[in-house]
């Protein structure tokens, strides 16, 4: 028997140590790490997930509803005009055509009817109307046949377009309702900018008319703008206002002249990945009621009354900007 056995122990004790674990125990601990770690890892898989889901949700409906409140605010501009309340600068008339340089002619549109001279109805015999064929900002060309000297008043009162919502065009899907027309694509003019409030993209002119359409590109599945004046004879081009599109549909409410005071506006769009707890795709329509462009309701109410003088005449241009 050793003089001192505990030391013996102590050095067998050493050597396993120095030995570490052996393959059996560490597969054994891994396995127990697994089994605890995976639970948790599925979880926050799905966690982050659902956040994403959640942040594309939001953000897609964000969008939509934007691209709905400018359409809505648009269209209620439908078939405004601007006022004009001026003075000649420049002794001109009686000529055919006239250069009428103005204070300002910023707002006039070609096919107003302006009146010249209006305190002079009763007085030196110088009131006269005449049409604006084309215009700028210090001056418009008309016909006139009479002379006015520098001071005269130039006023346009800013009639109101019974046509300030032209109409609709394309496919749609869904039923429309009952006394409407419908359509995929909305197409309307007005004083759109009155308020100096130009688009995102591209410029616009205070006081003067645009035309404006809205184009479902289903092959794209994105809702399109454009906004053209219509002094103009081609299109401005299209740009997005909402992506991830299925479907969209302008219901147009004619009234007893045929005119298109109100319309209801639906959209629909879906999200672009497949929901991991339904395992489809996520797609949500959204509405706006009926929205009145009153300028249009106030024109088409004259039309059938007295006052159908005072109702501006269809721009000349826009016929052809709505061919296209």
């Amino acid at each position: 028997m050793p003089l001192f056995p505990h030391r013996h122990l102590r050095a067998e004790r050493r050597q396993r140590c120095r030995r570490g674990f052996t393959m059996v125990e560490l597969l054994v601990s891994l396995g127990v790490l697994v089994s605890v770690l995976a639970p948790v890892l599925v979880m926050f898989n799905g966690l982050e997930k659902n956040y994403t889901g959640t942040q594309q949700q939001v953000s897609l409906q964000m969008q939509a509803r934007a691209a709905l409140n400018l359409m809505a605010n648009e269209i209620e501009l439908a078939g405004s005009n601007s006022v004009t309340d001026t003075v000649v600068t420049s002794t001109v008339g009686p000529c055919t055509p006239c250069t009428v340089y103005v204070g300002d002619g910023a707002a006039l549109n070609i096919g107003d009817w302006v009146i010249v001279d209006p305190g002079n109805a009763t007085s030196s015999g110088n009131y006269e109307t005449a049409q604006v064929l084309s215009s700028a900002a210090d001056y418009f060309t008309a016909d006139l046949t009479k002379s006015h000297n520098v001071g005269a008043v130039v006023v346009y009162p800013g009639y109101p377009y019974a046509s300030g919502i032209y109409g609709v065009k394309g496919s749609y899907s869904g039923t429309c309702p009952t006394g409407a027309v419908c359509g995929s694509e909305l197409q309307f003019y007005g004083n759109i900018f009155g308020a100096g409030n130009c688009p995102t993209t591209g410029t616009c002119s205070y006081g003067k008319i645009y035309f404006i359409e809205y184009r479902y590109d289903a092959t794209n599945q994105r809702l399109l703008r454009s906004a053209t004046p219509v002094a103009n004879t081609t299109l401005q081009p299209f740009y997005p206002i909402c992506d991830h599109v299925s479907a969209v549909t302008f219901a147009l409410y004619p009234d007893s002249e045929n005119d298109y005071p109100s319309l209801n506006l639906s959209l629909t769009i879906q999200t672009p990945y497949i929901n991991p707890q339904t395992g489809r795709k996520d797609t949500y329509n959204l509405q706006r009621g009926v929205i009145e462009a009153r300028n249009v309701a106030i024109a088409s109410k004259m039309i059938n009354s007295a006052d159908a003088s005072n109702v501006a005449p269809t721009p000349t241009n826009v016929p052809t900007l709505a061919s296209q």
